[in-house]
């Protein structure tokens, strides 16, 4: 955490946490806060007097920062980071995105599964198993924890919509790197809600949900 002062509407400078606090009257320098007295203050005094805390926030690692400023949102100062957008920080973003979506994890017949490196690995390794042995089961442990036992074809569709999920994260990035190469895609904003979309959209058409039966 740190701290800023609102110096003019919405200009923000950020507080040294050794120096004291300079309250000025008719230009003239007034009154001293020690910091140790006016970091005890709290958070409500601290504004009556111009003074915010504003949390510390990590920039993105796959991209340059260009600069920092500090910004007035939902009522709160929060920290921004400016980065260095070009097409190829968009498409090393865009990389770390879909690598991001792809071992998180995706839902199978509503059973939330882990789609890490590991995890995939392992599904391989049991799909396998379950090709060659139509008897075969596994108790396999789920994102929440809890362990399921799954029948040989029961992994083998796990298998097959995990391996149509990985797929459709390595297409949706493809599918976004062409958009930067042609300048439709300029943002990081952009480059999140495309990776979304596209693999939500893959998905869908891949394994459409059941019409809901007639009344």
């Amino acid at each position: 955490m740190h701290f800023v002062r609102e110096t003019s509407p919405n200009v923000f400078v950020e507080l040294d946490l050794t120096k004291a606090f300079v309250e000025t009257a008719n230009g003239v320098p007034d009154i001293q806060h020690p910091p140790q007295v006016w970091q005890s203050w709290s958070e409500e005094s601290q504004q009556t007097h111009g003074i915010y805390r504003v949390e510390d926030v990590a920039p993105i690692d796959e991209l340059m920062v260009s600069g920092r400023r500090h910004e007035r949102r939902d009522g709160k100062v929060v920290m921004i980071y400016d980065y260095v957008i070009d097409k190829p920080a968009l498409k090393s973003y865009a990389a770390a995105v879909r690598y991001r979506k792809e071992t998180s994890s995706t839902t199978v017949n509503g059973i939330i599964l882990l789609t890490d490196r590991e995890s995939q690995t392992m599904i391989i390794g049991a799909v396998v198993a379950a090709m060659r042995d139509p008897s075969f089961t596994v108790r396999w442990k789920v994102a929440d924890g809890s362990f399921m036992v799954l029948d040989a074809p029961t992994i083998i569709a796990i298998g097959t919509a995990m391996s149509a999920f990985i797929e459709a994260c390595f297409s949706a990035e493809a599918h976004v790197a062409e958009q930067i190469d042609a300048g439709t895609i300029t943002t990081i904003e952009q480059v999140d809600a495309a990776i979304d979309g596209q693999v939500s959209a893959i998905m869908a058409a891949a394994f459409p949900s059941p019409a809901a039966p007639e009344e």
